[in-house]
């Protein structure tokens, strides 16, 4: 399914302009990435606006995930102690507040351990929101990606330039996690919730499940256009040197090739909401 076609500038930046933003972001460098328009537009408006990074814990024993491994790392310690100064340095770009729930990432806890790390990040959102007496609007993944068909499996061994395939990737577990535990959570607090295309994900498509999900139980969503400075978000996610291969395709090594002057979000309303 391609992504349906968006409006333009809509609710979802009339609300930033009006409430508090929080974007909810699984790891370090998803709200740059992702929704950098939507922080900056706040900013503009003089809204209070914060990145909440959920998953920002380690193993007790620092044991390095295989990420941390083919990223250079010798212990989850040392990854996530470099990526947390990735985010102060990019954040410091973007102009935002990050806060760290300190919860450990899907590499980084059992299948077990999940429903109870779900619960807490839960609880701790619930918090954030609670310090603050005027409206909030949420800001969560949708969880999009899949990888459609041969060209997108090989592309790190393709090297014919005109083959121009982004990264995309499979959904990540946490982002979906999320989504799922947030919608209903935002919707609890407020008649609104802002879905923001997580990249790179959303390169890979995996839209149908998610409009299902978004649009289920009567709920009403509406895909909108964010301009975003594309210029000041390069510079924030250069920042994320870790990450950074993983953002690019085979045929460059700019990300002002790759990404474009423009974010997706979904304004998601209550079955009630006008």
């Amino acid at each position: 399914m391609r992504p349906p076609k968006a409006t333009s500038e809509g609710k979802a930046l009339e609300a930033v302009r009006d409430h508090r933003l929080l974007v909810i972001s699984p790891h370090l460098d998803d709200s740059p990435l992702s929704a950098f328009g939507l922080m900056r537009a706040a900013l503009a408006a003089g809204s209070p606006v914060e990145s909440v990074t959920v998953f920002t814990g380690v193993p007790d024993d620092g044991a390095p995930s295989h990420w941390d491994v083919k990223q250079g790392f010798s212990s989850s310690t040392e990854a996530m102690a470099a990526r947390l100064d990735e985010d102060r340095h990019a954040m410091e770009l973007v102009g935002v507040p990050s806060r760290h729930l300190g919860l450990p990432e899907e590499l980084y806890r059992g299948a077990s351990d999940t429903a109870v790390v779900l619960d807490e990040a839960e609880r701790l959102v619930r918090a954030v929101v609670a310090e603050h007496d005027g409206p909030t609007v949420l800001a969560i993944p949708a969880g999009l990606g899949e990888v459609p068909g041969w060209v997108r499996l090989r592309r790190h061994s393709l090297k014919l330039p005109l083959l121009r395939v982004r990264p995309g990737g499979l959904p990540h577990t946490d982002h979906v996690l999320l989504r799922t535990r947030m919608l209903a959570l935002a919707l609890e607090l407020a008649p609104h919730v802002i879905v923001y295309e997580d990249l790179p994900y959303a390169w890979g498509g995996g839209y149908a499940g998610v409009v299902a999900h978004l649009r289920g139980e009567g709920r009403h969503a509406t895909r909108e256009h964010v301009p975003v400075d594309l210029a000041a978000k390069v510079a924030a996610i250069e920042c994320y040197r870790s990450q950074r291969p993983g953002f690019l395709p085979v045929w460059t090594d700019r990300l002002e090739d790759v990404f474009e002057d423009h974010e997706h979000v979904w304004w998601v309303s209550r079955p009630s909401a006008e």
